[in-house]
């Protein structure tokens, strides 16, 4: 049923000053002219309170986007050769200037690349990155060396051809090791140094760096009969192969 107001009615309805009939005012509203009649306390304290959190946001925002833009387009540095030196202890400003010095004989863009010496690595974490193909060069005492071969983790000639230049060195220059099959292990209750191979056959697995005075002198390295040799997962074989020459010169 629609609702009959008289004249008098629809007056009063007008007139009514209640908040239901009154269009809805904020109270500080810049558009209305109202923010003009503050005073700079009262501007700031305004800012404040209906513009602080969101500039706040979109500044965050804004740096977040930017950051993530500079890490997806810049080019990280990687490493072009990694070598791992176990049993022997090395100056750390010696081989700082030695991976300078072979970075430099290796011609690298050492704004991208870089040579890794690492002299502090756990054998458990230097087998991890041998597994996953981070190790290039081992450099090592005869018994440590001999396990990593044993275990077949170094390449030598008779299987490999980025090795195969240990073939033009002298008998005396050249490491030779047995190499353990797994399934021998696994039958065997013995670790791979002590267990001998079925084969009886020794291999190559690296040279020598008795005699190099880089290894000695720009290295600083004590050990009496360090073995180099280049690991069987390496993923630069011919950066590791410029450096063993190197080495040996």
């Amino acid at each position: 049923m629609a609702m009959n107001f008289s004249e008098e009615e629809k007056k009063k309805m007008l007139e009514d000053e209640s908040e239901i009939y009154q269009k809805r005012d904020d109270g500080l509203d810049a558009n209305n002219g109202q923010l003009k009649k503050l005073k700079g306390r009262e501007k700031r304290a305004y800012f404040r309170q209906y513009y602080l959190g969101t500039v706040a946001v979109v500044i965050v925002v804004a740096i977040l986007a930017v950051l993530f833009f500079k890490n997806a387009v810049q080019k990280k540095p990687h490493c072009v050769l990694y070598i791992a030196i176990e049993d022997d202890v090395l100056d750390e400003d010696k081989v700082a200037d030695f991976e300078k010095a072979v970075e430099k004989y290796l011609n690298i863009d050492t704004k991208n690349e870089y040579v890794k010496v690492d002299n502090g690595t756990s054998d458990q974490e230097i087998q991890t990155y041998i597994y996953s193909g981070v190790v290039d060069v081992i450099i090592a005492s005869e018994d440590t060396y001999k396990r990593w071969a044993n275990e077949g983790c170094m390449a030598d000639p008779s299987s490999s051809d980025t090795v195969s230049f240990y073939k033009d060195y002298d008998k005396n220059k050249k490491y030779f090791a047995k190499y353990v099959s797994g399934e021998e292990l696994r039958k065997s209750k013995q670790s791979a140094e002590k267990l001998k191979s079925s084969e009886g056959k020794t291999y190559n697995f690296g040279l020598y760096l008795s005699d190099s005075k880089k290894y000695k002198e720009t290295l600083g390295g004590l050990l009496k009969k360090p073995v180099a040799g280049i690991t069987a997962t390496s993923k630069n074989t011919e950066e590791a192969k410029q450096f063993i020459k190197w080495m040996m010169e």
